[in-house]
């Protein structure tokens, strides 16, 4: 089981850390909820960083107030990840995704991606820079902070996301490290469809 099956596999039994987000529109409710995840020997052959990942909503960092950070202060290779959980997607079929993500912080292929579970247990993956977005307009916040605001057409994620799919499931997922980037990021406006998640807030 290569590393990132291993991550796909544990995202159910993660840690959660910080707090959730609640927004509700058009009859859908969604809950962004941190994680990090770290190896174990025991578990998994190998011992990741645990001091290494960070996944928070933290405030005074997003376009407006909060942001949620993702890091990982170690190589890839370091067996450990960050991320959260976008609960509330159960059902749904997917016609926009998308986040804010703040200048200075990584954008690679392959971190922080959404990884979309289908009905047919099929993951796909939408990394920040790949596929490209179908949108990637800037925006400046009041403290003259710069964000890319990406928008991403779940029909061309790897595999591609049938129109007439079922999701089971999607989480961001941050594991690229300092060897390949800046080991962080912070995103923003986290859009399903029509509703944006932008800030923490009690559980439904």
């Amino acid at each position: 089981m290569n590393k990132t099956t291993r991550i796909l596999a544990v995202t159910v039994g993660c840690v959660l850390v910080g707090t959730s987000a609640l927004v509700a529109g058009g009859g859908l409710k969604l809950q962004v909820k941190p994680w990090t995840w770290v190896g174990t020997v025991a578990n998994d052959g190998v011992a990741g960083t645990p001091t290494a990942v960070t996944a928070a909503w933290l405030p005074g960092i997003g376009v407006t107030d909060h942001g949620l950070l993702l890091q990982k202060a170690a190589p890839t290779a370091d067996w450990s990840a960050a991320g959260a959980t976008i609960e509330g997607v159960a059902g749904i079929k997917l016609q926009k995704i998308g986040f804010d993500v703040q200048s200075g912080g990584h954008c690679g292929a392959g971190a922080p991606r959404f990884n979309v579970v289908t009905d047919d247990n099929v993951t796909h993956f939408i990394g920040c820079s790949s596929p490209a977005p179908v949108s990637n307009d800037t925006i400046t916040d009041a403290r003259g902070q710069t964000w890319e605001r990406r928008a991403y057409d779940p029909t061309q994620a790897y595999p591609p996301i049938d129109a007439n799919a079922t999701v089971k499931s999607i989480n961001i997922v941050f594991d690229e490290g300092t060897d390949v980037g800046q080991g962080f990021v912070v995103l923003d406006n986290i859009t399903i469809n029509d509703v944006v998640v932008g800030k923490p807030g009690a559980a439904f």
